[in-house]
């Protein structure tokens, strides 16, 4: 029993599976093309099984028609269209790029012509021109001498500038030291406090705070931008971060005007605490409000430290600013006397420059008119060409523009006609498949011929000096063999084939390896063409092929 599992696909199968790897693949087929080409493909496969009877019927000689070659002939269709477009895209583009340059060439040629004139002028020219460029030289160096001199004076001014602002610079660090105790003297304080966090919560809590501690959250309002009162100071120790606002102030921020308020607001407690205000005094009443007070104090005693550096810093930052512009001034300065070095030197090598084109222009004149005649001679010889190219260029346009049926005959012929004798090849090709494309609007080259795409005249010359007949069965027969998507299995009784493969392959850089199935070396044969890239041909094959 044997089991049949080439089993046909359905028509609408076989439609799917078109369509479906033409989107696959990049072919920029136009749409209104894009059903015909999947109809004529389903026409096609159906149609070598009804020729395949036909076939058999007549010559007794089986053929089958499974949907591997299905996929054959649209794999083989998308390549053939892939690869001529590029090569017609090519030939297109060679042709342009050719009437390109001989456009380029003519416009030269005016070009050159406007040149050679323009060049008899320019020697009678050139004495003046190095006679001004003499002057303009001696201009540039004067200039350069100016700027260099007036780069030298900024420089010391500079110098004096950068004396100043680190004498000044001193004066504010000395200042700044004398604040420094009292910048750790708040730090303490408030180390001190966060020790007593619960001190704090004390402190806000009291509806008639001690008189002396209400004036210290009088004093602490003042700082943090409020009104020197118990009500507003108990609100601002009541928020969130209290502590951090402490840790954090800006004490270099603190203004005139708050000074002057903290200043009256302890004078104001010293004037109704008989006591004293002092820490000492407070820490029986609330120890919070103690460490409040040192910290008030030592701020106070910064800011009256510090108010003298104030205009010493903006003297300092002043004289900075200066000396930024300065410097910035003088770069420019330096710049500009860097430019004109340049200058005058780029003036110095064309003067050189110009003074040898003097000498040597007669000579070039001489050149370019030789030039100019060759050129001349060139464009009048390729002239005739032009035009040939030009309508060989829009042949090829067309032509690329007909690959859409063209490779779909071919492909048709490349996966389906190997089998067949030349009258079936030519009733399924050239009358059944041709008119169905042609049908059904899909453009096709006018006399089309399978040979066109797949094979030249100058190979089909090189086949026949290699012993293949010249008949156009022979030629198709060379071109499944070299094109097929796979191993041609030749019926050869008069040794037609073996001779041509054996003497085209003898050209082969890579050795035809001859062999039998029944050599007793066949394995090792194929091993070899295998690992190698050998060709290799197997003679004297029988029906059966294990």
């Amino acid at each position: 029993t044997t089991i049949d599992w080439l089993q046909s696909w359905s028509e609408k199968a076989l439609r799917l599976v078109a369509q479906h790897k033409l989107g696959q693949e990049n072919l920029d087929l136009p749409d209104k093309f894009r059903d015909g080409i999947v109809s004529h493909m389903v026409k096609v496969h159906s149609s070598v099984a009804q020729y395949s009877e036909e076939f058999l019927q007549m010559l007794r000689r089986h053929n089958y028609v499974t949907p591997k070659n299905y996929l054959d002939y649209i794999a083989n269709y998308c390549g053939l269209l892939k690869k001529n477009r590029k090569r017609f895209q090519e030939q297109y583009d060679r042709f342009s790029l050719g009437l390109d340059k001989l456009q380029k060439a003519s416009k030269e040629v005016e070009e050159t012509n406007a040149l050679v004139t323009e060049k008899k002028k320019v020697t009678d020219e050139k004495s003046a021109q190095v006679n001004a460029l003499v002057e303009v030289i001696e201009r540039s160096t004067a200039e350069v001498q100016r700027k260099s001199d007036e780069v030298a004076k900024k420089k010391a001014d500079l110098q004096v500038i950068a004396e100043k602002i680190e004498k000044k610079r001193q004066e504010a660090k000395t200042a700044l030291d004398r604040a420094i105790p009292a910048v750790e003297a708040a730090g303490k304080a408030l180390e001190k406090l966060q020790e007593h966090k619960d001190s704090i919560t004390i402190m806000r809590g009291f509806l008639r705070p001690p008189v002396a501690v209400g004036h210290v959250g009088a004093c602490l309002s003042v700082l943090l931008g409020g009104r020197p009162d118990w009500t507003e100071a108990k609100t601002i120790m009541s928020q969130g971060g209290f502590m951090e606002r402490l840790i954090n102030y800006p004490k270099d921020d603190i203004t005139r005007r708050q000074a002057d308020e903290l200043k009256r607001a302890i004078e104001k407690a010293r004037a109704e605490l008989p006591g004293g205000f002092t820490k000492d005094a407070l820490a029986t009443a609330s120890s919070a409000a103690a460490d409040i007070l040192e910290w008030v104090f030592a701020l106070q005693n910064y800011y009256d430290v510090t108010i003298t550096v104030r205009p010493l810093r903006e003297e300092l930052n002043k004289a900075i600013a200066d000396q930024e512009a300065a410097e910035a001034n003088l770069a420019e300065n330096e710049r500009e006397l860097q430019s004109l070095n340049a200058q005058l030197k780029k003036l110095d090598e064309q003067l050189k420059e110009q003074r040898q084109e003097q000498k040597e222009l007669a000579a070039a004149l001489a050149k370019l008119e030789e030039m100019l005649a060759a050129a001349k001679r060139l464009i009048a010889a390729l002239g005739p060409e032009q035009q040939r190219w030009r309508e060989t260029r829009e042949q090829v346009r067309d032509r690329r523009d007909l690959l859409v049926g063209d490779c779909l005959l071919t492909a048709a012929f490349l996966s389906y006609t190997g089998t067949f004798s030349f009258d079936f090849r030519r009733r399924m090709v050239y009358e059944d498949w041709q008119a169905d494309i042609r049908e059904r609007g899909i453009p096709l080259s006018r006399g089309f011929r399978v040979e066109t795409l797949l094979t030249t005249d100058v190979e089909v010359s090189q086949w026949a000096s290699e012993s293949l007949p010249g008949d156009e069965l022979s030629v198709q027969n060379g071109i499944l063999t070299l094109n097929g998507s796979r191993f041609p299995l030749c019926i050869d009784p008069q040794q037609q084939a073996v001779k041509w493969i054996k003497r085209r392959e003898a050209k082969s850089a890579n050795p035809l390896i001859k062999t039998s199935f029944n050599s007793p070396t066949f394995l090792a044969d194929l091993k070899k063409a295998v690992f190698y890239g050998n060709p290799i041909l197997f003679e004297n094959v029988d029906e059966y092929i294990d």
